[in-house]
């Protein structure tokens, strides 16, 4: 027994030295972080710029890695592997990036351009909800770059969002004015004519969608082809409806809601059992849902 707690023992105390390596208290890198600001705060760079890696490997969105690698980089004159990761740590933190470059002198030579900056910015109010942000955001990069299509149809998907239909609509546009062979610039147009009422302009989007974006294939081309059909038969063109929604069927056989929208077409037409086979077919699908 006294032979087992001494082994125990001596197995403890190595554990203990163990744990005081970087990398043994978590697994987000942040202990390689740590000890390569302690090896670079002593001028010992390569081994700065090993225990950054290590710390990026474990965690690639450590954006603070990413900067003190660029730092350690910057000193030793690697000016383009110093820009890289400057680049990866704003891209991954806006925000950080800036507090980072008020305390360290080094990262005060990247200059990431206004209107990257406020995009990153835009999409991070988007994701977070903050939409009237994300709205004055796209506009500043409007005002800076006004043939910014992205910026006119990020600013078009936050209005569609708040339902701002009209507006919405004038940045997608906006955009199609700018990149007229942009597809989903047409195919989130064609949403807004469609919930506006709009169906000869809503499906001209739609089938402008589906010839600029030839290869789309699976549930992506199979929701365009239902919103189609889904505007033609609201526009009282039963024969094109039906045939829209059975492509989409054929490439995507479990596309619950164009069994129903075919269920009401052919009820509507008069084809019954069509209309009951259909009906049968969504509520198949429901069941498994």
């Amino acid at each position: 027994m006294q032979i087992f707690g001494e082994v125990l023992r001596k197995n403890l105390i190595l554990l203990l030295i163990f744990c005081t390596l970087p990398g043994c208290t978590g697994n987000d890198g942040s202990e390689w972080n740590k000890q390569g600001i302690d090896f670079l705060n002593k001028g010992l760079h390569d081994k700065a710029i090993t225990a950054f890696k290590k710390a990026i490997k474990i965690n690639p969105s450590n954006g603070e890695a990413h900067f003190h690698l660029g730092r350690v980089f910057k000193k030793k004159g690697m000016e383009a592997k110093a820009e890289t990761e400057f680049s990866l740590s704003f891209r991954i933190n806006p925000e950080k990036f800036h507090e980072y470059v008020k305390t360290f002198q080094e990262g005060a030579d990247y200059k990431p351009d206004d209107a990257q900056y406020l995009h990153e910015l835009g999409n991070i109010y988007v994701e977070k909800a903050m939409y009237d942000e994300a709205i004055k955001t796209f506009k500043k990069i409007i005002e800076i770059q006004p043939d910014n299509e992205r910026a006119h149809y990020d600013l078009g998907m936050v209005y569609s969002k708040l339902s701002m239909y009209n507006k919405a609509a004038d940045e997608f546009r906006k955009t199609i004015d700018i990149t007229p062979r942009m597809p989903e610039a047409h195919y989130n147009l064609g949403l807004v004519y469609h919930k506006r009422g709009m169906l000869d302009a809503a499906i001209s989007e739609y089938e402008a969608t589906l010839v600029l974006f030839p290869e789309i294939t699976g549930r992506k081309k199979a929701g365009v082809l239902y919103k189609l059909g889904t505007a033609y038969y609201e526009n009282k063109m039963y024969e094109e409806a039906i045939q829209e929604l059975q492509k989409a069927l054929e490439i995507s056989p479990k596309h619950a809601n164009a069994h129903y929208q075919l269920s009401t077409i052919y009820k509507h037409t008069g084809n019954l059992k069509e209309a009951e086979e259909e009906l049968e077919n969504y509520k198949k699908l429901q069941k498994k849902r």
